[in-house]
């Protein structure tokens, strides 16, 4: 199992996350890719998709968030990052 951590909107290193056959963590500037209304919005289909709560909301995208997205708190990262699951940075 493997988590890909993502910080950046970089929509290449996002492909490459997608690639990857694994779950996605997306938190500062990359939580942009949670817009809803967002042109050319990825489409993660069955990917688990985790967000940080908090960087959401900075970036006023709490209610513009795309459906399947779990929000998690920085204990929830934490939990996810200690949870079994093979860590990848982008």
């Amino acid at each position: 199992m493997k988590l890909v951590v993502l910080n950046t909107h970089d929509e290449d290193i996002l492909e490459k996350a997608m690639t990857a056959e694994a779950d996605l963590l997306l938190m500062q500037d990359a939580t942009i890719f949670c817009n809803k209304g967002r042109k050319n919005a990825p489409v993660f289909g069955d990917m688990k998709i985790y967000a940080l709560k908090g960087d959401l909301e900075k970036r006023g995208l709490t209610e513009r968030m795309i459906g399947g997205v779990e929000l998690v708190d920085y204990d929830g990262m934490v939990d996810l990052l200690f949870s079994g699951y093979k860590v990848v940075n982008l």
